[in-house]
């Protein structure tokens, strides 16, 4: 799955569609150097996209490239200032010691102004934009306009992947779909409704139809190229995206700087494949129709427990495990969560001297995650 690194972001790039990613206090500035303008200086990898010109760009709000994206992903700005904190180019006079440069002017150390998508606050530290309100902005969207596709593993037909489909009709739904093939090719999907459109608590799909307005987003989506584009350092991507029938991306982890070729992951991309991510696994624990999903049975011990009709109850004593087995749900009860009143007994029989002090499930229900932790039911005692 995607991991919490990808919800960093800070506003260069990420105040360009609805929601911004706010940050507690402001990056410190304490280091900051001396600008250099044009092209004087190493280019790191990882502040572009190769063939985006405009991903070198400091200000997302300029769509005009004011650099040259290197084969490497570090920027050559040619006559322009560059901003040493980040690498990206500055546009002609705005070779300042410190401020932050978006929607086309300079913003003084310290200050606040509006982000790039006009609702939402931002605030500068330095040469360093940064997100300090996180509203989805514009009119609400619940649909789509093209199929999106993604799959976790790298590849758009791996094991398991998702499918949100636009209404044919035009109508602001969206169909969602999780497939996965096991290794003898046979697939099982579910395809439980999307969450209601708009809840401010949770990911839905107008969060994800707001992310997809971002300029960079929609320019990397239309890659024209044969290939997809790889984004991001590692051999193996954390997400493989597709908008419509084009050859898609491939993100993988930030770039780390390094002297090897590095397109950067921009904040859009990060924020969307995040969200992406939360959105399956809330589809995906929160109906019980995607149990098709799971594998028909998990380790408990040396044992192996029916994922449909077993949980595995575990009992560690002074932190050492000492049992593993498998038991049948309780009349019921399909969940490792309401089996705690049936293993306690059966547990305490075997080890009578165990003065239980906690106890806890590894997972809130039975696994429905190919790669899920089993359905375990732990009880900690002290021997006495």
């Amino acid at each position: 799955m995607v991991g919490a690194a990808l919800t960093a972001a800070l506003c260069q790039g990420a105040c360009d569609n609805g929601r911004t990613v706010p940050m507690e206090s402001a990056p410190d500035a304490s280091a900051s150097d001396v600008p250099v303008g044009g092209d004087r200086g190493p280019f790191p990898n990882g502040q572009c996209v190769f063939g985006f010109d405009d991903t070198c760009n400091e200000d997302p709000t300029v769509r005009t490239p004011l650099g040259t994206c290197q084969a490497n992903g570090g920027c050559a700005c040619g006559a322009n200032p560059r901003n040493p904190d980040t690498g990206h180019c500055l546009a002609p006079g705005h070779d300042v010691t410190s401020g932050c440069e978006l929607n086309g002017v300079i913003h003084p150390d310290g200050s606040s102004f509006p982000c790039a998508d006009g609702c939402n606050t931002c605030g500068c530290a330095g040469r360093t934009v940064y997100a300090t309100t996180s509203m989805l902005c514009g009119a609400l969207s619940c649909g789509l306009d093209d199929v999106l596709t993604f799959a976790y593993v790298g590849v758009l037909d791996s094991q398991d992947r998702v499918t949100l489909t636009p209404d044919p009709t035009g109508a602001p739904a969206v169909t969602y779909v999780h497939a996965h093939t096991d290794a003898s090719g046979a697939t099982t999907s579910c395809s439980p409704a999307p969450p209601v459109c708009g809840d401010a608590d949770i990911i839905d799909i107008s969060d994800i139809a707001a992310e997809l307005k971002d300029p960079v987003v929609r320019e990397l989506l239309m890659n024209p190229g044969p290939q997809p584009l790889s984004l991001g350092a590692g051999t193996s991507p954390i997400l493989a995206l597709r908008r419509g029938a084009g050859p898609g991306i491939l993100v993988g982890s930030d770039c780390d700087g390094g002297t090897t070729a590095c397109n950067a992951v921009p904040a859009g991309i990060r924020r969307l494949a995040f969200d992406l991510a939360a959105l399956d696994n809330a589809q995906i624990d929160g109906n019980r129709s995607c149990e098709v999903l799971a594998p028909p049975t998990f380790a408990c011990g040396a044992a192996m427990c029916d994922s449909r009709t077993q949980y595995c109850a575990r009992v560690e004593v002074n932190g050492a495990r000492k049992l593993d087995v498998c038991r049948p749900y309780p009349s019921g009860c399909d969940s490792c969560a309401c089996a705690r009143d049936d293993a306690m007994p059966a547990l305490q029989q075997v080890y009578p001297g165990c003065s239980v002090s906690l106890t806890w499930c590894s997972t809130g229900s039975r696994p429905i995650l190919p790669d899920a932790g089993s359905a375990t039911l732990t009880v900690a005692c002290t021997e006495t």
